[in-house]
């Protein structure tokens, strides 16, 4: 009996460890910047990270707080911090907000804001990833009680086999377009301070105010247009307003600068890799599953995946792997392949079909950009 005691004490001694790495102060409650919240529940989690729903016991804000975790002597940090970077550049409603962010270094639990009272930068934190101390980093958004359009397929698409209304579709598809267009069509004003400690290459990022000639556009008033691509919408990417039909677009980790050019195999190799990490499969443009070399990637990657969301929230998977369930084969070839096919039974006009057509070309140079889809929209 001893030894069983004994074993169910070390037990309960690991689980309290455990819950008090995620939670320093209890397991309900999270105290970073000055505020308390209690802890609701786990929204989700993914390879690094974990999303649970808080409230803030002050205000009674309802928040998702996304806890990341950033290992000592990776780049864990450098990539938490350039998807900081993203929230805080793009300014539109479209696009979710970041309430705050704090850093928590070593095991003291010592924390940081990296966000001032108004929203603004305070530029670089004192928790920049020296020292080899392993970090983590709570990024505040707000909370959307519909959940995403991955969850209406499932609610509404799949389970009672009810399509979208097509007025309401396209509605809900050009508000994700407009926040797209944001990102597409960046104009460069006055740069935020980076909180980014990093940028490979052209991908991160980075410092806007050194610019390639390939990465921006000059417009007629003298403008600069920088293009950044989201490189990961999916309908799990596109949360749903408390309306039901007004979309906004988040998980900004993948986003970097739209327009890259591929000079060497290395860098080849290293884009693919990184696609392979960070953009979903069934909705990854065709070029960046086995990227060539001298070519350059820009923001039309977002337009192939726009297609391939607006397949799935229309028919209730992406059109690849609806290819794969009907056929059998391999994802990646079928994309790769441009192959896809229509439900025989299709309750929505031939607008959409041509809507989706127009989007899922192969070659990227053919693909419109997003002013074309939207235009294509409108018409």
């Amino acid at each position: 009996m001893d030894l069983f005691q004994d074993l169910v004490n070390s037990v309960a001694d690991i689980t309290r460890t455990a819950v008090s790495q995620c939670f320093p102060s209890s397991p309900e409650v999270l105290q970073l910047n000055n505020k308390t919240y209690k802890v609701i529940t786990r929204l989700g989690e993914g390879g690094f990270s974990m999303v649970y729903l808080v409230r803030d016991l002050t205000s009674q804000q309802t928040l998702a707080v996304k806890k990341v975790r950033c290992a000592a002597g990776t780049d864990g940090y450098t990539w938490a911090m350039r998807e900081v970077d993203m929230y805080r550049r793009f300014r539109h409603d479209g696009i979710i907000r970041l309430h705050d962010v704090s850093v928590i270094q070593g095991m003291d639990g010592a924390g940081s804001s990296l966000i001032g009272e108004s929203g603004g930068a305070r530029g670089r934190s004192r928790a920049s990833g020296a020292g080899g101390m392993d970090q983590t980093v709570y990024m505040f958004l707000p909370y959307y009680r519909r959940g995403n359009l991955q969850d209406w397929i499932q609610r509404e698409r799949l389970e009672t086999g009810e399509a979208m209304a097509e007025e309401k579709l396209l509605r809900l598809f050009r508000g994700v377009c407009e926040a797209v267009r944001a990102m597409h069509e960046y104009e460069l004003k006055d740069e935020l301070p980076s909180l980014d400690t990093g940028a490979r290459g052209n991908s991160g990022s980075g410092n806007t105010t050194s610019l390639a000639e390939h990465e921006y556009l000059q417009r007629s008033d003298g403008a600069r247009i920088v293009p950044y691509a989201h490189r990961d919408i999916k309908p799990a990417n596109v949360m749903l307003k408390d309306d039901g039909v007004t979309p906004v677009l988040m998980d900004l980790g993948s986003a970097r600068r739209a327009r890259v050019y591929i000079k060497s195999r290395q860098q080849a190799l290293l884009e693919q890799d990184d696609a392979a990490e960070h953009c979903s499969m069934p909705y990854r443009a065709p070029e960046l599953f086995d990227v060539q070399t001298d070519v350059l990637l820009d923001e039309r990657v977002d337009i192939w995946s726009l297609g391939a969301t607006l397949y799935a929230v229309a028919y209730g998977e992406s059109p690849f792997e609806s290819q794969m369930n009907e056929q059998g084969g391999s994802i990646a070839l079928a994309v790769i392949n441009g192959k896809y096919s229509f439900p025989s039974s299709d309750p929505y006009s031939p607008k959409i079909r041509q809507l989706i057509q127009m989007m899922l070309v192969v070659d990227p140079t053919q693909r419109p950009y997003i002013h074309q889809v939207l235009d294509t929209i409108d018409q």
